[in-house]
């Protein structure tokens, strides 16, 4: 009997031990996983440094101290953030991007990211990356101004217009006097077609001083133009062009037709010119420009524009056409003759030529 409760007992006594050894072993293996993801005094200590300097402004110096602390103590969250942080003042937003994403994998509070990261990744033009973290910070903080006005400028840059107007149109509420958030409403008004509200933001746009002055202008004068108000178009696009001289080549050409279409025909010669001064190699506007001065009996500036033009455009036969109605309305018929047979030879059925 005795040797039966005996054997009972050492069969217990393996059971329990059986039992019992993987539990030990996982809290043991769970122990020093605990201690491995807390950053070690020393890491600690060099964090402490980095933030004196990082406070001092001396973000590299803070750098440094941040990536000490990172090869004692990789998962380290707050040596990530600040380290991103630090690389975001000293406009390296590759690494800001890097230390901020792992920061955000080992659990660093995901609110203090995302007001960071949105904006690192609109500068460099990652919206969509951008919008999520806007959408998720929202989430968060509701009422949180920079994320809702980044929701309305990420979604502007992204072409996104439908959905940029509600939510730039709300960020106005709280900041009237953002010349600059006037001119995206303007300009997504614009890409939708309302002509009348794309001139309402484009004039408050102007009045508010966005830095987008020109352009505000550019849409302010497009919206007269609709609606067939021809001069005070005109007088827009002029201090669009005083604001920024350096437009396109298009603008100028459309501008100086517009102004032939006036028939304000030496206005337009002078549009043209100034055209050219920004963007000498341009054939289309020496060509213009050629027409523009014999329309407006200004002849010998007309030849000396014209002979440019066919030296810089020889395959252009309204560059000789041009220039012969030019020669011709200085009478030299020879010459205006010459020119007439090469246009001709280029274009065979152009009737003003023949004419």
């Amino acid at each position: 009997m005795r040797r039966k409760i005996f054997i009972v007992f050492i069969n217990y006594c393996l059971m329990l031990t059986l039992y019992s050894s993987p539990v030990i072993k996982i809290n043991a293996q769970e122990k020093n996983r605990s201690s491995q993801s807390k950053p070690s005094d020393k890491a600690k200590k060099l964090v402490a440094q980095g933030d004196k300097l990082f406070n001092r402004k001396d973000y590299r110096s803070a750098i440094n101290k941040y990536a000490e602390a990172i090869v004692i103590s990789p998962n380290y969250p707050a040596a990530h953030y600040w380290k991103g942080y630090a690389h975001y003042y000293l406009n390296e937003f590759d690494a800001t991007v890097e230390e901020l994403d792992t920061a955000f994998n080992q659990k660093h509070p995901p609110l203090e990211i995302y007001k960071l990261r949105w904006y690192v990744n609109y500068q460099k033009g990652n919206y969509d990356q951008a919008l999520n973290d806007v959408q998720a910070g929202l989430l968060l903080e509701p009422q949180n101004k920079d994320f809702a006005k980044g929701l309305g400028e990420i979604q502007f840059r992204k072409g996104s217009y439908q959905e940029a107007i509600p939510a730039l149109e709300k960020v106005i509420q709280t900041e009237p006097n953002n010349g600059d958030l006037f001119y995206y409403l303007a300009a997504s008004y614009s890409k939708t077609g309302n002509d009348k509200q794309q001139a309402f933001y484009a004039d408050e746009a102007i009045k508010k001083n966005t830095i987008y002055i020109a352009d505000s202008y550019i849409l302010l004068g497009d919206s007269l133009l609709k609606s067939n108000k021809k001069a005070e178009a005109i007088e827009a696009y002029k201090k669009a062009i005083n604001a920024k001289p350096e437009m396109t080549e298009k603008f100028y050409i459309d501008f100086s037709e517009l102004y032939r279409d006036e028939n304000r025909l030496s206005e337009a010669a002078d549009t043209a010119y100034k055209g050219l001064k920004i963007h000498p190699k341009s054939k289309e506007l020496l060509i213009h420009l050629t027409w523009y001065y014999s329309l407006s009996d200004r002849f010998v500036e007309a030849v000396g524009a014209g002979q440019q033009a066919v030296r810089n455009a020889p395959d252009e036969f309204e560059a000789h056409s041009n220039l012969c109605r030019a020669y011709n309305d200085l009478k030299q018929y020879p010459q205006a003759i010459v020119e007439c047979n090469k246009a001709l030879k280029l274009n065979p059925d152009d009737g003003e030529t023949y004419f």
